[in-house]
C-alpha cells in the first residue's frame, strides 16, 4: 500500500511527456512557460497539491479581504480547478485550467461560467445555482458600507437573472450543451459569461505574475 502512496506522490510532482504535449496542445503555451509554471508550483507546494482549505488560506494570505464573502467565491474557484474531483488540485489541473483561462475565448468563458454554477456538479444547471454564482461574484465586489454601489450590483443580478430566466423558458435545469447554445445566442449571456470568466482571472491572477 505504502509503495502506491509514494507512486501516486510522484506522479504528482511530475510532469510527463502527455501531459506536457496536453498542456501545450490545450493551452497554447509553449514549452518553456509550462515547464517554469510546473516547477515554480512544484516548489511552493512540495506536496503535489493542494486542498480546499490549504487554498483558502493561501488566497487569504494574499489578501486583506478573508470575509465569508471572499471565501465563497474561493470556494467556487476550487470547484472549477479540482477537474477531477478529488478534493485536491493537483499541479497539472492547475496548469491547465490557468492556461485555458488566459486564452479569452468564448468558448471557455463559456465553459468556466457552467462549471461555476454547477455547484453540485451533476452535469446540469438550476437558476438557483446561476442565481447564486451572480450574487457571490457581483456582491462580493461591493462596498457594504456604499448603499449606491450595492444597488448597483443587485440591479445587476436582476438584469442578469432575467436574461437566464428568458434563456430557461419553463424548463427546469439546463444541460452544458444547452446552455452554451443559449450564450451562443445571446450576446447579453456572453458578456455576462466573459465577466465572471475575468473575474476568475483576477482572482487567480496571484499565483500567474511572472509566467509571462
Amino acid at each position: 500500500m505504502s509503495s502506491i502512496l509514494e507512486s501516486a506522490e510522484k506522479n504528482a510532482l511530475e510532469l510527463n511527456p502527455v501531459q506536457l504535449n496536453s498542456l501545450i496542445s490545450t493551452t497554447g503555451m509553449s514549452e518553456e512557460t509550462i515547464l517554469q509554471m510546473f516547477d515554480e508550483t512544484r516548489n511552493k507546494f512540495p506536496s503535489g497539491g493542494l486542498t480546499e482549505a490549504q487554498f483558502l488560506e493561501m488566497n487569504n494570505s494574499e489578501s486583506s479581504d478573508s470575509n465569508p464573502k471572499n471565501n465563497s467565491l474561493l470556494h467556487l474557484v476550487f470547484n472549477t480547478l479540482d477537474q477531477d474531483h478529488s478534493g485536491k488540485i493537483d499541479i497539472y489541473e492547475y496548469i491547465l485550467t490557468v492556461g485555458l483561462l488566459s486564452k479569452q475565448e468564448p468558448e471557455v468563458s463559456m465553459k468556466c461560467l457552467f462549471q461555476l454554477c454547477d455547484s453540485n456538479r451533476d452535469g446540469f444547471l438550476t437558476k438557483d445555482e446561476i442565481a447564486n454564482l451572480l450574487s457571490i461574484f457581483f456582491l462580493k465586489f461591493s462596498d457594504d458600507k456604499n448603499a449606491a454601489e450595492r444597488q448597483e450590483n443587485e440591479s445587476l443580478v436582476k438584469t442578469c437573472m432575467d436574461l437566464v430566466n428568458k434563456a430557461f423558458g419553463d424548463k427546469t435545469q439546463v444541460s452544458e450543451k444547452e446552455f452554451r447554445k443559449h450564450c451562443a445566442e445571446n450576446e447579453e449571456l456572453q458578456e455576462m459569461a466573459q465577466s465572471i470568466h475575468a473575474g476568475l482571472v483576477m482572482a487567480l491572477a496571484f499565483s500567474t505574475l511572472g509566467f509571462y
